[in-house]
């Protein structure tokens, strides 16, 4: 065969001294935002993603960027936030829509279903469309939710999350919706509040990656040219933003650009390998740290 097809041989060739590079150099990997390059000679290299490509692993040797979702309008579909680098496109859907979330996993993947209207028998709104559930809705007003949709009128009070329990209506307690700039993440709840959005600490560079909604805290990041470190705690909100090295005030090569929670890593000379250490996205160039 490879008598008829000679560039197929080349191929094959190519790609099993390709696996054996790689495997023969088991700390060379590639970080967020690139993919493993072969030349047909010298060592595999870490090259940025393409336009409309993204990479969110670290620590790998995948040879392509993912492609980046695409909106589909006509699914009902709205774009939540750009594509990037190191990051697919987050999609949501337009008013009067939602998505399920999938519990198991903690993201949206189903399509874009239309909420449901209260009207006829079932005609009270006992929970409000969001952008991850349907409308709930009951025969008459003072009912509320027992699980997920079931409604129930036995007398003890319970909301859903996105909501709080208000006493002080003179037909007696109700679930109400959460106000703005706070939210509810719990469900089966007898809370009479709703928490506080947590808001951004100008003067500790830090900004809001993802938005307060009804029933979801604001997600925090660092400010451009600065790096997240999470601390030991059970709160993600737990962060302290580092600013991000820059090689070329110290007269040094980039190994590694600073990412969205890793530091740069300056080395002595260009095309150094690096190894993490610590737990505050730091590197260190091998080649310069080997005896």
């Amino acid at each position: 065969m490879y008598a008829l097809f000679p560039n197929m041989l080349n191929i094959h060739i190519f790609f099993a001294c390709c696996c054996l590079i790689v495997g023969s150099r088991p700390d060379f990997v590639c970080h967020k935002g690139q993919f493993v390059y072969f030349h047909y000679f010298g060592p595999p290299v870490c090259l940025e993603c393409e336009p409309d490509t993204y990479m969110s692993e670290d620590n790998h040797t995948n040879i392509n960027c993912s492609p980046c979702s695409w909106v589909n309008v006509h699914a009902f579909e709205t774009l939540l936030k750009d594509c990037t680098a190191t990051s697919d496109t987050v999609i949501g859907c337009i008013p009067g829509y939602y998505k399920t979330m999938d519990g198991a996993h903690g993201h949206v993947d189903l399509d874009c279903q239309r909420c449901k209207q209260c009207e006829g028998a079932n005609s009270t709104v006992v929970r409000n469309c969001t952008e991850t559930s349907d409308t709930v809705c009951c025969r008459r007003p003072g009912m509320f939710l027992e699980g997920d949709t079931h409604c129930s009128d036995n007398g003890e009070y319970v909301c859903q999350r996105g909501q709080f329990l208000d006493l002080s209506a003179p037909t007696g307690p109700k679930c109400l919706d959460c106000p703005p700039g706070t939210y509810s993440y719990k469900d089966n709840h007898r809370d009479t509040n709703c928490a506080p959005c947590t808001r951004p600490n100008a003067i500790e560079h830090e900004k809001v990656e993802f938005n307060c909604t009804s029933f979801s805290d604001s997600v925090i990041g660092c400010a451009e040219g600065f790096f997240r470190v999470v601390r030991h705690s059970l709160s993600y909100q737990d962060v302290d933003c580092l600013r991000c090295s820059h090689c070329e005030e110290r007269q040094m090569y980039t190994a590694r650009p600073c990412g969205e929670t890793f530091d740069a890593v300056c080395c002595q000379r260009p095309g150094a390998m690096i190894q993490e250490i610590g737990e505050e996205g730091r590197g260190i160039c091998l080649d310069e740290h080997t005896n």
